[in-house]
């Protein structure tokens, strides 16, 4: 699996990466503390450094969605592993959802998502290593249900909804030039 994330970040291959999915969700696999160990997928080695994220399938299947992004064969493949592990059965109504966005310093990126009741409801974030980003998720009467406001533009947050309901995610931009980065919900 740590060949074929590597052969995909070295060959910008989404292929790699939405095999490296499927791979992990079907392999048992040791879950490590990630203050032990942090990998990271950024585009130079000095932002291997920067740019840490926890290892699991929908993070593989985000990139491996983003890398093949033109390609209709891999994005059907990356869908067929979704309904494989699962995926598509858990979390937001309409299913898992892999979005690109940009977000300008400074500002803030707002997008409304349905998520099932009774369900853990996970959504993360995945900068370019520009800026450092934070994810919010807001109910309807704009309370904050869950956030994560590290020092870095990589993001996780989780919740469990006791009802079908519509929730704000937003994107704050910390630093001060435009960040590219990858929503992700299950």
């Amino acid at each position: 699996m740590a060949y074929l994330t590597r052969y995909g970040h070295t060959h910008q291959d989404g292929l790699s990466f939405i095999q490296a999915a499927r791979l992990l969700a079907k392999q048992p696999v040791e879950v490590i503390p990630n203050n032990q160990i942090e990998i990271s997928l950024s585009d130079t080695s000095a932002r291997l450094r920067q740019h840490p994220f926890m290892l699991n399938a929908d993070t593989l299947l985000a990139w491996g969605r983003r890398l093949s992004q033109n390609n209709t064969a891999a994005l059907t493949l990356a869908d067929q592993v979704d309904w494989e592990l699962g995926l598509r059965s858990r979390g937001r109504t309409e299913g898992p959802k892999t979005m690109a966005a940009q977000v300008k310093g400074g500002s803030s990126f707002a997008t409304t998502w349905s998520f099932k009741g009774s369900e853990k409801a996970i959504v993360s974030v995945i900068g370019d290593g520009d800026n450092d980003l934070d994810l919010f998720v807001f109910d309807k009467h704009n309370n904050i249900i869950a956030q994560d406001d590290s020092h870095t533009d990589a993001c996780e947050v989780q919740f469990t909804p006791s009802n079908k309901a519509d929730y704000k995610i937003v994107v704050k931009n910390w630093g001060s030039s435009y960040s590219d980065f990858i929503l992700i919900t299950n």
